[in-house]
């Protein structure tokens, strides 16, 4: 992946991690015809109320239930119809990348954290790479509370500081769900 390098300011979405848990398992669901943006590989992917899935958007507070493991333009979407491969192993872990603004601490391991998904412009898809513009915001939503993925620990591409700044890899999991509804939206 020549966009994976380190201290390097390149949003890629969420890539699956190899040699964390997981298996890179993945399952075909539905988008609904209603869902009005593409989706590009390494996108969040949340459930929605209709029983389909969508592409997150910066103001969830939905769990992550997998990542998109292919591109699926708006003119695919029909609901009913099986058409998102999407990295939904419940114990996989991710690559991401941090904002540039959101300078995280290793104090925010093990803490929720929210996803900004028009990280470095507007619109999608990323022109430069063709995957996904969703990064790690500086939204730190506590140890239990609503957030999107849970964050693991730096990634070991990047070098060890006990306090790093700048724009990092980080290794993030799915945050658990009190309950299902709870992972529902709209």
């Amino acid at each position: 992946m020549p966009y994976f390098q380190p201290a390097t300011n390149n949003i890629f979405g969420l890539a699956p991690a190899q040699g964390y848990p997981g298996s890179q398992q993945t399952n075909v669901y539905a988008v609904s015809s209603s869902e009005g943006t593409a989706i590009l590989p390494g996108d969040c992917i949340v459930r929605t109320s209709l029983g389909t899935v969508r592409a997150a958007v910066s103001a969830d507070s939905a769990h992550m239930m997998g990542a998109a493991a292919q591109a699926l333009s708006t003119a695919s979407f029909a609901q009913g119809t099986l058409n998102l491969l999407v990295y939904d192993d419940p114990i996989q872990h991710f690559s991401i990348t941090n904002t540039s603004s959101a300078n995280l601490t290793m104090a925010a391991i093990g803490k929720d954290i929210g996803i900004v998904t028009t990280a470095t412009g507007t619109g999608i898809p990323s022109t430069l790479v063709s995957r996904s513009k969703h990064a790690l915001s500086a939204t730190v939503t506590g140890s239990s509370g609503p957030g999107i993925v849970r964050l693991v620990a730096l990634h070991p591409i990047e070098t060890y500081s006990s306090n790093p700044t700048g724009t990092l890899k980080w290794i993030v999991k799915p945050a658990p769900a009190t309950d299902f509804a709870s992972n529902l939206t709209t």
